[in-house]
Parts: structure tokens; C-alpha cells; sequence
């Protein structure tokens, strides 16, 4: 009996081309303008972080119409991303304030 052939899958690279490569050199931008912007610190609860614990987040998702604008992004630790990621109440008050003063 044969063995069956790995299915190879494209990666999301391959697959995007090179739009792809746009959209990456976006996605860093956008990290690095938001992260610099911070200057170290959650803008959630405002604790000093190192940069290296700091996480970009879009305030608006992209799958809800957002974009890679850096005036949609927070510089988040991991602890205030994960709150507003399992949606808890006050993050989520915090997430639509923000989200409101940004439009």
C-alpha cells in the first residue's frame, strides 16, 4: 500500500503574495508607532512596563472594519489585553471610551 502524500499547505505569505508583504510592513508600523507612542507604559491602567511586555491592540478589530491607523491601536500589558479579550466589564467601558474619543 502507498503511503499517502503531505497535503502542503501554502502559508498566508504564499498565499498573499505580495500584498502580503504590504500588509505585514503595515501590521510593523503600526506596532512600532503604537508602542512608541506608550513610551513604556499601559495606556489601559498605566503601569510602567518593559517594551518587551507591551502588546499593540486595535481598538477597533480589523474583522469589524478597522485598520492598521495607528490612532486605532493601544499600547496594552498582557494583563489588561487578556481583560479586555475575555471581556470583562470595566475593560470593556474602557474599550468603548476610547474607542469613542478616537472617532
Amino acid at each position: 500500500m502507498k503511503r499517502a502524500q503531505p497535503i502542503r499547505r501554502k502559508t498566508r505569505m504564499a498565499r498573499l503574495g505580495r500584498r502580503g508583504k504590504r500588509v505585514q510592513k503595515a501590521v510593523q508600523i503600526f506596532r512600532a508607532v503604537v508602542l512608541a507612542r506608550a513610551k513604556s507604559r499601559c495606556q489601559r491602567c498605566s503601569k510602567k512596563v518593559p517594551p518587551a511586555l507591551l502588546e499593540a491592540h486595535h481598538l477597533l478589530p480589523r474583522a469589524r472594519g478597522g485598520d492598521h491607523n495607528p490612532d486605532n491601536g493601544a499600547a496594552l500589558c498582557r494583563e489588561c489585553r487578556r481583560q479586555i479579550h475575555s471581556g470583562a466589564p470595566d475593560a470593556a467601558a474602557w474599550l468603548r471610551t476610547t474607542t469613542a474619543v478616537n472617532e
